[in-house]
């Protein structure tokens, strides 16, 4: 496939709806096509004349332009310029952005407090650590008289007048097994 071909499928691609190619790779790809264009043209040699029409009796003559032997090459050679140039261009703005973005991490990892809520890191995590501790530890949740159903440890029921804690999980009767803990023994009636 020729050059020029492939710049005819370029354009045909870069035109295409919903095509994801974007701008400078269109750009890129163009120049490179032109340039070899530009090569293959110079291998084969200078092209032949086209032959000139005969001109219809009575009908004025079209004005001539002049054409620039030089003007592909010299816009082949500013495309080539200007790419060189938007590319160095680019990368010192990406190396300044980089280091500014470092600059920035760098203080932000420095900073003893954290800015939503003025703790600090470490602080933070021994406030978490006792947290969990806490919620891990076994709560008694007062469940109502007792009734044949599973119980959670830590879960208090109140059977025959007496309060019973779970020490673990259970659906057995309080007082049966080790499973319950007597908190309150049963009272007697005015005395």
């Amino acid at each position: 496939m020729s050059a020029r071909d492939e710049l005819d499928a370029l354009q045909r691609a870069f035109d295409k709806a919903g095509s994801t190619m974007t701008l400078t790779a269109y750009a890129l790809r163009r120049v490179e096509l032109l340039n070899a264009a530009e090569d293959e043209q110079r291998a084969a040699g200078p092209r032949p004349a086209p032959a000139k029409k005969a001109a219809k009796p009575g009908a004025k003559a079209a004005p001539r332009v002049a054409r620039d032997a030089e003007s592909t090459p010299v816009t082949i050679k500013m495309m080539r310029a200007l790419t060189t140039e938007m590319s160095t261009t680019v990368a010192a703005r990406l190396r300044s952005m980089t280091a500014r973005i470092a600059r920035i991490e760098e203080a932000l990892a420095s900073r003893p407090n954290m800015p939503d809520i003025g703790v600090s890191l470490p602080e933070a995590q021994a406030l978490l650590a006792r947290l969990q501790t806490l919620e891990s530890r076994p709560s008694m949740i007062y469940a109502g008289v007792w009734r044949q159903r599973e119980y959670a440890r830590g879960e208090v029921v109140t059977q025959s007048g007496s309060l019973w804690c779970a020490k673990e999980q259970t659906n057995s009767r309080p007082g049966v097994d080790s499973t319950w803990q007597l908190c309150v023994k049963k009272g007697r009636d005015a005395r």
